[in-house]
């Protein structure tokens, strides 16, 4: 994968703020936008609340007056009738006016709202041709989107924003958390000897082959549809390669993630392939480092905000913060 954007939440801008990263593997691009669904950059494509209501409401409790000074009128009184055919009269043409109000004001509010559209549709243009001269366009691109930014841009359904976007952005998104080249960018960051792997993935052999000589110990806590034949093997294998012993651990049940308890009295590398809401932290050492390898927002936000003193490391939060490193990177 060639060039990476990133789209993310950035309150306060007017415009798209565009941040070409050239990392020293691949290329990043990153755009930050204040949207939110059916808000671009402030402007709203909702239908504003035409100005006649309050107007019709006024003319309503006119009517409900002189109804009640006509009730309170005798019956024989000779004016009554009058009094009634007037009113009638009187109505009807409020009510022609006040459509034809309601007609022209319609058409002002619907012609405010496509000048609107049309504004944002050649922004996000604009956006498109600028980030496609960053990337150099023969590159492959991959988008990634923060969760805020993605559910105004993508998942809304029948939303003038959402669909504007999708006609112009029609980038693939971006996927391959797990792959190979993606897991072992972030392996530098398992600091520590001991080891603790939840869940699976395919390039996981491969990775642990190359760590295995900074290891003093390997925990691998999976669920028990995982542990094959293959892995069983690969463990075995492990221990009469590199002279380390792999603790095994088979969860079963469909919650068997949310019923796991993690102990880890000395700091350690979590390095997580599940996606899956773990239990209580309160058992894990103070500065051991997390790898989210599948970039859960809601997985970052438990970490953080239960000030736990665990460091939390993803691809996501990697991109949301990298420097510039150099000018052309060289890519895999």
């Amino acid at each position: 994968m060639d060039t990476i954007i990133y789209f993310l939440k950035k309150k306060g801008l007017k415009e798209p703020l565009i941040e070409p990263v050239g990392l020293k593997s691949h290329m990043l691009i990153r755009v930050s936008l204040d949207v939110e669904e059916e808000d671009w950059f402030g402007i709203s494509f909702r239908m504003a609340e035409p100005g006649y209501q309050s107007r019709s409401a006024s003319e309503a409790a006119e009517m409900q007056k002189q109804e009640k000074q006509d009730n309170r009128s005798s019956m024989w009184h000779p004016l009554k009738a009058l009094r009634q055919m007037y009113r009638v009269k009187k109505e009807a043409g409020q009510e022609k006016r006040r459509r034809r109000a309601e007609a022209l004001e319609q058409e002002k509010l619907l012609a405010e709202r496509e000048e609107r559209i049309g504004r944002t549709e050649e922004a996000i243009g604009r956006l498109l041709r600028d980030i496609k001269a960053l990337a150099e366009e023969e590159r492959d691109c991959c988008c990634v989107y923060e969760n805020k930014v993605r559910k105004a841009l993508l998942a809304a359904e029948k939303c003038v924003l959402s669909f504007l976007w999708q006609k112009y952005f029609d980038f693939p998104e971006f996927t391959d958390y797990a792959g190979s080249f993606w897991v072992k960018l972030l392996m530098p960051q398992a600091v520590w000897p001991h080891f603790v792997i939840l869940g699976t993935a395919p390039c996981l052999y491969a990775v642990l082959e190359e760590a295995a000589h900074r290891m003093k110990s390997l925990r691998w806590i999976v669920p028990e549809e995982d542990c094959t034949d293959e892995l069983l093997e690969f463990v075995e294998d492990f221990y009469t390669e590199y002279g380390l012993a792999i603790a095994l651990q088979p969860l079963t049940g469909k919650a068997a993630w949310k019923r796991f308890r993690l102990s880890a009295p000395l700091p350690v590398n979590i390095l997580d392939f599940t996606g899956e809401m773990q239990g209580t932290m309160s058992e894990i050492a103070e500065t051991s480092v997390w790898l989210d390898m599948l970039s859960s927002e809601e997985k970052r936000r438990r970490i953080a905000g239960r000030n736990s003193g665990i460091v939390y490391v993803s691809l996501k939060e990697k991109w949301k913060y990298a420097q510039r490193r150099c000018n052309r990177p060289v890519l895999p």
